[in-house]
């Protein structure tokens, strides 16, 4: 049979129902959403476990060494590979009075001058000025831009920063912060590892030789910022590892063994077709068309599906989607050109006798 007899069969079989489209729709329409909300379920609660995670401060590790941190050398670990940010922190002997407020007396802190960049401090660029916490500028009635009055003088509030009760520790959660260039050794270095970065011990390590001045007793000791959300945040591997990268050999196997069944009820027209000379490549290629069409509608279906609910086709779930659509195309052909195979001319008189 030529491509276009082939062509021609196989729209036939499936425009009067002998192909049981509907029915292979269907399944694999619920074989290619189920697998594709599932994987995309798991890439989506990792992603949103890696940005908690980083917007929680899980991954700042806090060096602490009082009177030893050098500011210039930490700004600089900042230029490291895998870290996304850093910068040295004083807290101050003398606290701030705000004019409305003058027996308040709030904290305030000194930061190097490359402090920032942090996405535990969303809002945070102290620049010329100071930058208050939210709950401070709550307080106070501050915005960025105003003017704080101090008793004694006023300063400009450069910006106003989130510091969320997420089991951080709440030490800027109510406080000033400004930025000073002296030279003046600070008490902390902050390092912020960027999502995926090598190990933070790593980091650590960079961050004694490069922050603390060498040869002195004392030993630093780290921390993190916020470690409610563990020691580290999600990484490759965790995405590489997760139960839903066997979607698409599941899909496939499921495809395969629905095709191989549903192909097999049809072993009578397959004997007859090679009793009247049809070859078995001319069969197999009407019932992989047939197939293939099937296919075609589901996969449309299930992205016109993702579409609407996710008003956007998310990169992860487009690739998880087109992997076990294509396994489940693979998957039914290899059911079905196996079923095929195995009937031949001389199966004829045997299956219509047992029918």
């Amino acid at each position: 049979m030529r491509l276009r007899e082939v062509l021609s069969e196989a729209l036939a079989n499936v425009r009067t129902g002998v192909s049981r489209a509907p029915l292979s729709i269907a399944f694999a329409l619920l074989l290619i959403a189920a697998l594709v909300a599932t994987d995309g379920w798991e890439v989506a609660d990792l992603e949103a476990r890696a940005q908690t995670f980083q917007a929680s401060g899980g991954a700042v590790h806090i060096m602490s060494a009082p009177g030893m941190v050098n500011g210039s050398a930490c700004d600089r670990l900042a230029s490291l590979s895998g870290v996304e940010a850093a910068g040295a922190v004083r807290k101050n002997e003398v606290t701030v009075r705000p004019l409305a407020l003058p027996r308040q007396q709030i904290p305030s802190y000194s930061v190097s001058p490359g402090f920032g960049g942090f996405r535990a401090m969303p809002g945070f660029a102290p620049g010329a000025g100071v930058a208050v916490s939210t709950d401070l500028a709550d307080i106070l009635g501050l915005r960025k831009g105003d003017q704080f009055k101090l008793a004694g003088g006023s300063a400009n509030v450069s910006s106003v920063f989130a510091w969320p009760d997420d089991g951080r520790a709440g030490d800027f959660g109510y406080a000033v912060i400004a930025a000073t260039g002296d030279a003046e050794p600070f008490d902390q270095c902050w390092v912020a590892l960027a999502p995926g970065a090598p190990d933070y011990r790593d980091v650590q390590s960079a961050a004694i030789s490069a922050a603390a001045p060498s040869g002195d007793a004392s030993q630093p000791k780290f921390s993190q910022l916020n470690s409610a959300y563990g020691i580290r945040s999600i990484s490759e591997s965790d995405f590489e590892d997760r139960p839903g990268r066997f979607a698409p050999l599941l899909a496939f196997v499921l495809a395969g063994i629905f095709a191989a069944g549903l192909t097999r009820l049809r072993r009578i027209e397959i004997a007859g077709a090679r009793h009247v000379g049809v070859s078995a490549r001319a069969v197999s290629g009407i019932f992989i068309l047939e197939t293939g069409l099937a296919t075609i509608v589901a996969v449309a279906a299930v992205a016109a599906i993702v579409a609407v609910l996710t008003h956007f086709l998310d990169a992860a779930i487009l690739q998880s989607w087109w992997r076990i659509s294509v396994a489940v195309f693979l998957g039914g052909c290899g059911g079905t050109v196996s079923s095929v195979l195995s009937v031949s001319e001389n199966d004829l008189f045997r299956l219509f006798k047992g029918r």
